[in-house]
């Protein structure tokens, strides 16, 4: 490259904010590199201050709950037919993988008792946003108001904003959620659903872990203002409570 030191590669670094090898100077950390052992243990340290929970209680961190994964997952996702050096995007992607997901579809399908299910979103507070949009497209500009409950997982509430900010005349509208029984307060929700609604999202459960008995009668209110009912839902829930499906969900 035709330089004589290394250092010629930061020039455009001003000398005053450059550390070299002036660890000792940085009133940071231990002031010095540390070397494997010593990072290593520091670890430990570190990590034995953590708290497990071995029975914890159901509703622990808000909308993450205590599953049990069998051990079969493990061994399965690990045989050639689905690990491959191919990413998902590639041509050449492995057909145990296409497999795998026409079995996951199969499966949500019948968890949902819905007919069509997408295979796949990156995660639930994108496929939460991305509903929402599919909702605003589905009326064309006629509808531009979306529902959300104020408990709304505050990570999803975010990424829904910053889905919807491009969209200048979309309105997101929240509904109050009564603060003794956790569920929504139907008055209120009532008053502002309208018919400029494009869609009622409600969580199932919701991000404080509780089974809004309201769900189907949220359906039939967005179905009688003309609106799309989405429930964002755990799946491992549904093992349990009515599908979505039932309660009368679009999306």
């Amino acid at each position: 490259m035709g330089i004589s030191d290394v250092k010629e590669l930061f020039r455009d670094i001003p000398d005053e904010v450059r550390i070299d090898d002036k660890w000792n100077e940085l009133e940071i950390g231990f002031r010095r590199q540390l070397n494997e052992l010593e990072i290593d243990r520091l670890m430990e340290d570190i990590l034995s201050k953590n708290k497990v929970f071995k029975r914890p209680p159901p509703f622990l961190g808000g909308g993450a709950w205590p599953h049990h994964i069998p051990y079969l997952v493990k061994y399965i996702v690990e045989r050639s037919e689905f690990l491959t050096t191919y990413t998902p995007y590639q041509a050449e992607i492995s057909q145990g993988l296409l497999q795998a997901l026409f079995e996951y579809q199969s499966l949500m399908a019948e968890l949902l008792d819905m007919e069509v299910v997408n295979s796949s979103m990156y995660e639930g507070a994108s496929a939460l946003a991305e509903a929402a949009l599919m909702s605003l497209r589905f009326f064309r500009g006629k509808r531009n108001e979306i529902v959300i409950p104020e408990t709304l997982n505050p990570h999803y509430k975010d990424t829904l904003r910053a889905y919807l900010y491009p969209h200048k005349d979309v309105k997101l509208k929240e509904v109050r959620v009564d603060q003794e029984t956790g569920y929504i307060d139907l008055n209120d929700l009532e008053e502002k659903v309208n018919d400029k609604t494009a869609a009622i999202i409600v969580e199932y459960p919701s991000y404080l872990g509780i089974i809004d008995i309201n769900s189907k009668r949220i359906g039939k209110l967005a179905k009688e203002k003309g609106s799309l009912y989405i429930i964002k839902f755990d799946p491992i829930a549904l093992a349990l409570f009515e599908p979505p499906g039932k309660l009368g969900a679009d999306i």
